[in-house]
């Protein structure tokens, strides 16, 4: 018996009414992604075709609902996440960010399974610790041209696409 989307979000994190999530089943994690970032909206689309969307629901952390969950009530507010991609697994509500938020999604694939270990490794979590910060400092210049405005938010555009 399939408990309802309510009573699963009940606890750690804010109820929400049913009809705001019209999906079959509960995820086992949100990933919040910075949707004024070109390269984070590709890696999204890349990660919707790799791991199954039964088990992981995106949003950007623009959302109301996203911004509630990483703390951040007002909508003047500035994303301190930005640059870094939020992963909350549903079973606790826990929000992991970074390279440990990639790899909690590594878990959610039968092949990524490796990574997941390998990352817990201290060396080897370091490097990817490392890596990913390089990454995410500089991810406004892969993959697309990128213009900062007045708010200091990216505007984006990918090769032979308009901006957002």
């Amino acid at each position: 018996m399939a408990l309802p989307v309510v009573e699963f979000f009940s606890s750690p994190m804010t109820k929400e009414p049913q009809e705001a999530f019209p999906f079959q089943t509960p995820p086992a994690a949100w990933v919040f992604y910075d949707d004024t970032c070109a390269f984070c909206r590709r890696a999204r689309r890349l990660g919707e075709r790799l791991i199954r969307p039964d088990r992981v629901r995106w949003l950007p952390q623009q959302d109301p609902w996203a911004r509630q969950q990483l703390g951040l009530s007002t909508e003047g507010q500035q994303l301190e996440t930005a640059g870094e991609i939020k992963v909350m697994r549903a079973d606790n509500g826990q929000i992991l960010g970074g390279a440990e938020g990639l790899a909690t999604l590594a878990r959610f694939t039968w092949w990524g399974w490796p990574a997941y270990w390998l990352y817990h490794i201290p060396c080897l979590k370091c490097l990817a610790d490392s890596v990913y910060k390089l990454v995410a400092k500089n991810r406004h210049r892969i993959g697309g041209h990128c213009q900062l405005d007045e708010t200091g938010a990216a505007t984006c555009t990918l090769p032979g696409h308009s901006p957002h």
